[in-house]
C-alpha cells in the first residue's frame, strides 16, 4: 500500500502558498508564476505525450484545408455583421450635451484667486513695490 503522507505534505504547501502567500504578491509577480506554471505545465505534457502526437494522422489532413477554413470563417463573420448592421436600420441615437452653468465651475478657493488676480492686474504699479512697502 502506497503512503499518502508526500501528496498530502504537497497538498498542504500548495494550499498554504496559495491562501497565505499569493495575495499579498502583485499582479506582476502572479502573472509570472502563472506563465512559468503553463511553460512547465506544456512541456511536461509533450514529454509525456509527445509520442502520440507523431502519430495523429488526421492532422496532416486538417493542415491542407486550414486557409480555407480561416478564410471561410472571416467572410461568415463579416458577412454575418454586415447583415446585423443592414437590418438593424436605426442610426445611432446621440444625445445632445448638457453643460453645467458657469457659476458652479468655481468654488471658494477660485474665487479667492481669481480675485487676487484681478487685484493684481488693477494695481499694477503697486506690485511692484517689495511686500512690506505696498499700499493695503
Amino acid at each position: 500500500m502506497e503512503s499518502y503522507w508526500p501528496s498530502l505534505t504537497a497538498a498542504v504547501i500548495a494550499a498554504f502558498i496559495i491562501f497565505y502567500l499569493f495575495p499579498q504578491f502583485t499582479p506582476v509577480i502572479l502573472a509570472f508564476f502563472a506563465g512559468a506554471a503553463l511553460v512547465y505545465g506544456v512541456y511536461n505534457h509533450y514529454r509525456m505525450f509527445g509520442a502520440e502526437y507523431s502519430m495523429m494522422t488526421w492532422v496532416d489532413a486538417a493542415r491542407a484545408s486550414a486557409p480555407t477554413v480561416m478564410v471561410g470563417t472571416v467572410i461568415a463573420f463579416t458577412i454575418g455583421y454586415l447583415l446585423f448592421m443592414a437590418r438593424s436600420g436605426r442610426s445611432a441615437n446621440i444625445p445632445s450635451p448638457s453643460y453645467a452653468p458657469a457659476s458652479t465651475a468655481t468654488n471658494p478657493a477660485t474665487n479667492a484667486i481669481s480675485r487676487a488676480i484681478n487685484y493684481s492686474s488693477n494695481n499694477s504699479g503697486n506690485s511692484r513695490l517689495p511686500y512690506n512697502e505696498r499700499v493695503a
